[in-house]
């Protein structure tokens, strides 16, 4: 709970002075220096992360059913937070693409407005999205295999405390962390659409992402009687949201490997496996499932993918969606993990 709040600190500090600094020299497009560290951080985390998973000799024995784990989760939490979205829909009384009966002209209007807003922000901060996949998956590949295969041929070659690595490893990935997150919060307050999205979506926005919450931690029970994974550890796992450099962090620190490992491929694979299935979502089940699908990556990943497959109204469902997902992994994963 410490590091939480810690955590959490440093992200208001960041997107304080992201706010001030924006406010002095107003938004002239991403810094670029910020986006580099942002990357660094996250490599120095999967490397040393992937490090410990590897000297681990019961994880590494076991990576083959971790695998297997981690993809049956993600197909769980995947088919729940699409059900629990659809009825959610249902019951606020939207149809198939993500209108609803009593949205007055006006309220569309400026809801499409920012939607194309966010839209254009994130293309210009994105390549093309076929890209971006290759080059993040690239870079998880080649981090978690250096980081793994260092863990299992060399850690105890060259610490012959195998508890003082671990605890090495332990306030690198702090330290780390506390980088990447600051830097998260800076670009949330440097980003001048983020505060006026909430404003002018509407009230009934917030429901969405509840429903990728709920739909998420229901997975997570039915997780709980298939796989060989306490109902803490399930509910930590299920609540990475699809943030794969910050949800196993938590789940490590807090001394359960395993289970951050398959929160580690858990997580991977929710965020590749949400730009597969969106326009199969948006096409057979609805525009507003499609955006709740990739939860926290479904604000800058997978936003290209939610656009082309519904509309530049429903962007906003996924940005916002996206946004307080990624906000809540700090605060959940720890608080179920106890940590």
């Amino acid at each position: 709970m410490q590091d939480m709040i810690v955590y959490l600190i440093f992200i208001t500090i960041g997107a304080g002075l992201g706010f001030s600094v924006r406010k002095k020299r107003g938004n002239t497009g991403p810094i670029g220096v910020i986006s580099f560290v942002k990357s660094v951080a996250i490599c120095i985390l999967l490397f040393v992360m992937s490090t410990r998973i590897g000297s681990n000799e019961e994880v590494a024995s076991n990576l083959g059913t971790i695998g297997i784990y981690g993809f049956l989760s993600t197909v769980i939490v995947l088919v729940f937070t699409t059900l629990t979205a659809f009825l959610f829909r249902k019951a606020l009384g939207f149809d198939k693409k993500g209108r609803s009966l009593k949205h007055i002209a006006s309220e569309e209007d400026s809801v499409a407005q920012l939607a194309e807003a966010v839209h254009e922000h994130e293309v210009a901060n994105h390549q093309d999205e076929k890209n971006v996949v290759d080059k993040t998956t690239i870079m998880i590949l080649v981090f978690v295999a250096l980081g793994i295969l260092c863990g299992h041929f060399f850690v105890n070659k060259i610490f012959s405390d195998y508890e003082y690595f671990t605890k090495l490893a332990s306030i690198t990935i702090k330290v780390w962390l506390t980088i990447l997150l600051f830097f998260v919060g800076f670009d949330l307050g440097y980003d001048e659409s983020g505060g006026g999205d909430f404003k002018s979506a509407g009230i009934r926005i917030i429901f969405f992402p509840i429903a990728t919450v709920v739909g998420a931690l229901v997975g997570a029970v039915v997780m709980f009687f298939v796989m060989p994974v306490t109902l803490r550890e399930s509910l930590a796992i299920a609540s990475g949201f699809g943030w794969y450099s910050l949800a196993p962090v938590l789940i490590m620190d807090a001394g359960h490997i395993t289970a951050s490992a398959i929160s580690f491929l858990h997580n991977v694979m929710r965020e590749l496996f949400a730009i597969l299935i969106v326009p199969l979502v948006a096409k057979r089940v609805g525009y507003i499932e499609a955006a709740c699908v990739p939860g926290a990556p479904g604000m800058d990943i997978c936003l290209p993918a939610v656009e082309r497959a519904t509309n530049s109204t429903i962007v906003i469902y996924s940005f916002i969606t996206g946004t307080i997902t990624s906000a809540l992994v700090p605060i959940l994963v720890p608080i179920f993990i106890g940590n």
